[in-house]
């Protein structure tokens, strides 16, 4: 039979370090969270906090594609667990994933993403530059005059990282519940 951990210390306060915390904490084991700067500041922040893997799936990446799809269908499992200890809890937003072409080489390459979505019988969707920027009016689209094509991912499930992050630190029961994080 094996042991239950009595402390567990975890290097990294991103969103995956704070979730495994959290995840071991409601299972009655100490945690240490190591973070060297702010936490939920470094690759989660710079990740956006998006689960898109059907926009960032490469030509030789099914298997992970396939991967991102399990945790889309465990993400709003995940956010109910996260309502039962947490004040806020961040909404799933499934708007899709936006890919713009500026040149012609870029629309080339959407045009060889969307072929291999349809192979992979993905819901994907390819538009013009005019109907993108229909669909996105308020969108920063760099060179917008120049959009020449773009594809959309259907549906994308996106957290808001900020909110989760929030969230996780600010739950309720914030003294029993979460680990101190130490900066080092």
């Amino acid at each position: 039979m094996t042991q239950k951990p009595e402390h567990i210390v975890i290097v990294g306060g991103g969103v995956i370090g704070l979730s495994v915390g959290w995840q071991l904490l409601r299972k009655g084991i100490a945690v240490s969270l190591l973070e060297r700067g702010e936490v939920g500041r470094r690759a989660s922040y710079a990740a956006a906090g998006m689960l898109a893997p059907y926009a960032e799936v490469g030509f030789e990446e099914v298997e992970l594609m396939k991967l991102g799809q399990r945790s889309l269908q465990l993400y709003p499992q995940f956010l109910d667990q996260l309502a039962e200890d947490a004040d806020e809890v961040p909404t799933l937003d499934r708007c899709g994933t936006l890919m713009a072409g500026i040149d012609r080489d870029d629309t080339e390459h959407l045009r060889r993403l969307y072929d291999f979505r349809e192979e992979l019988a993905l819901p994907v969707e390819l538009m013009t530059g005019t109907a993108a920027r229909e669909r996105e009016p308020h969108a920063h689209w760099r060179r917008a005059q120049c959009v020449q094509g773009h594809l959309q991912d259907h549906p994308q499930r996106e957290e808001q990282e900020e909110e989760v992050r929030h969230a996780r630190h600010h739950g309720r029961g914030r003294d029993a519940r979460w680990p101190r994080a130490t900066r080092r």
